[in-house]
């Protein structure tokens, strides 16, 4: 399925992004050429619940990030690194022009069970080279006409993806925008793989969605970073037991649900009386002897009441 490919992910991301919510997304295409990446771009891996996932041209914290920037700029050979600290040719990467609140402030993880969000949590980087982030459940946040004043006013990075304080209206308003988005990409998502295939696609169960902002001309828009359909998606937020929990139990109501619902075809069929083997060589049919009728009159057999009239 294309939601398992990055690179057509990408794809259906910008189209909908375009035609849909009409909004600004990153430019972000599959490496192909090591002077792709410079100081304007980041490398990111196919599996964005491995932290860190992104690599950055001058993040020389992380000696990872300097060991595959010198590995893509001197060798035309795609790589991948693997736990041991080794690079391997083979792993599909892409480039993504920075953007620069998505590396400061991070982005929000949506989950979405049975087609409604569950959580929301709000991750922001820490330390790029232990993989360390803050996190936080999401109970409020800034609308987009908000952000701007958060990132001047606010000393901690964390704080413009989790808002504390404003008015109730406030709140809900900043929570409304988020969700709203995010229910049109989800929806938008969704069409798009029912188009593609016949079978039913697991997004309708889960989703992880990643958003983050940029700016545009009158301000900034809510861009979708990546998804992730996989266990791991949820485990990264496994220490955040409120999520966890309220993300699992809501998952399994909702597969059991699934299992109660009648199939469109019976998966068992009624079992039927067991047809006995018969050798037409062995055992040649014979044909059935058919009983006379007995006359009702005498009561012998062959008689009817034909016949008494003749006698």
């Amino acid at each position: 399925m294309w939601y398992r490919q990055e690179n057509k992910i990408v794809e259906q991301l910008d189209r909908l992004a375009t035609h849909v919510t009409r909004t600004l997304r990153p430019q972000t295409w599959v490496l192909t050429d090591p002077a792709q990446f410079t100081d304007h771009t980041v490398l990111k891996r196919k599996t964005p619940w491995e932290l860190p996932a992104r690599h950055f041209h001058d993040d020389q914290t992380c000696p990872k990030s300097a060991a595959i920037a010198e590995a893509v700029r001197h060798n035309s050979d795609l790589v991948r690194e693997q736990r041991q600290d080794e690079l391997v040719p083979g792993m599909l990467w892409l480039v993504q022009e920075v953007v620069v609140p998505l590396r400061k402030y991070g982005q929000w993880r949506v989950f979405f069970v049975g087609g409604q969000i569950v959580g929301i949590v709000g991750t922001t980087p820490v330390d790029d080279a232990a993989g360390e982030i803050d996190m936080s459940e999401c109970t409020a946040v800034f609308a987009l006409h908000e952000i701007g004043a958060a990132m001047h006013k606010t000393a901690d990075a964390h704080r413009v993806l989790v808002r504390i304080g404003g008015s109730q209206s406030e709140r809900a308003s900043g929570m409304a925008q988020l969700e709203v988005f995010a229910q049109a990409t989800y929806k938008g998502l969704i069409i798009q793989a029912d188009a593609m295939s016949s079978a039913r696609s697991s997004l309708h169960d889960f989703l992880r969605m990643d958003v983050s902002f940029l700016p545009n001309a009158d301000g900034f828009d809510y861009f979708v970073n990546g998804i992730a359909l996989d266990a791991p998606a949820a485990c990264m937020f496994s220490a955040h037991t409120p999520v966890a929990e309220r993300v699992g139990d809501e998952l399994l109501a909702h597969l059991c649900a699934r299992l109660d619902e009648p199939a469109r075809e019976p998966l068992l069929q009624p079992a039927r009386e067991p047809v006995p083997d018969w050798d037409p060589v062995a055992e040649p049919a014979t044909k059935s002897k058919r009983r006379p009728i007995q006359c009702a009159r005498c009561g012998r057999e062959g008689h009817n009441a034909a016949s008494h009239r003749r006698s």
